[in-house]
């Protein structure tokens, strides 16, 4: 599933700050609101993600 796709059936834009972190590289390569995602990083593949440990932060890990 690719981050816009999750993003659209889960999460309320506005109501979520998303973190895209690239699991190969070990680094986050974006962090804001959910409905400011640059459109190249929303297409790529989820890998898996993290159960928010700060409410309102959602971390999606991707292979880029």
């Amino acid at each position: 599933m690719r981050i816009c796709d999750f993003l659209d059936l889960c999460i309320e834009p506005g109501f979520c700050t998303v973190v895209v972190y690239d699991v190969e590289r070990a680094e986050d390569l974006w962090k804001g609101p959910a409905d400011e995602i640059p459109a190249e990083l929303s297409e790529l593949k989820v890998e898996s993600w993290d159960i928010p440990s700060e409410a309102g932060v959602m971390t999606f890990n991707v292979a880029a």
